[in-house]
Order: structure tokens, then sequence, then C-alpha cells
């Protein structure tokens, strides 16, 4: 719910300045960040449903080796994201159709969201 608000707002006051670098690098930001976030939305979901059926049977070594299994796999992703940060934003202009014309401003707001989401 917060990751669409969190967008809605920054286009809302963006778009009131008068350079529109700044409003294309938050709204290219948005939906390369948006595309990875809901890309990976399987991971809570799928947890959820496999720590629900071992606790209905409950089976705690089930529940144990579920948390394990999918927290190594989210902090492998993660850390994935992290190190090939820069060619997933090459990647994301190139299916964006668009050059790194907006460069600075581009990279300063995807810091910006990587680090201030909470995920």
């Amino acid at each position: 719910m917060t990751v669409p608000l969190t967008g809605l707002f920054s286009v809302a006051f963006l778009g009131h300045l008068k350079d529109i670098e700044h409003l294309t690098a938050v709204t290219l930001t948005l939906t390369i960040f948006d595309s990875l976030f809901y890309g990976f939305s399987f991971l809570p979901m799928g947890t959820t449903g496999l720590t629900a059926q071992a606790t209905g049977q409950e089976y705690e070594e089930m529940q144990q080796l579920i948390l394990l299994r999918n927290g190594l796999m989210a902090l492998t992703l993660g850390f994935g994201i992290l190190i090939f940060q820069i060619p997933l934003e090459d990647l994301g202009f190139h299916f964006l159709h668009t050059t790194p014309i907006f460069g600075l401003q581009f990279h300063n707001f995807e810091t910006q969201a990587i680090t201030d989401k909470h995920l």
C-alpha cells in the first residue's frame, strides 16, 4: 500500500517544478523499482502459505526450514540486487526505451528509494 502512495506523492510534488528532468527521473525510478518490488512478491506469499500449512499440521521443524530457506533466498536476492544495481539501472533504461540522460537525478532518487523502503 505504501509503495504506490510514495510514488503518487513524489510525482504530485515534483509535477509543480519548472524542470521536467526531476519528474522524469522520479517516474523512471518508480517504474523500475516497483517492477522489482512486485516481482519479488512471491516471497511473502509463498512463505505465508507454506508456514500456515506447517502450523496447521503442528510441524515445527518444517516451520523452521521454511523460515531458513525463504530467509536465505530473500537475503541472496537482496544482496544480488545491491551488487547488480548499476546493470539493473541500464537494463531498466533499455526496457523503458530511454537513455540515462537524467543520470544524476535518477541515481540520487534511486539510491534514496532503495535505502528508504521498508520491505
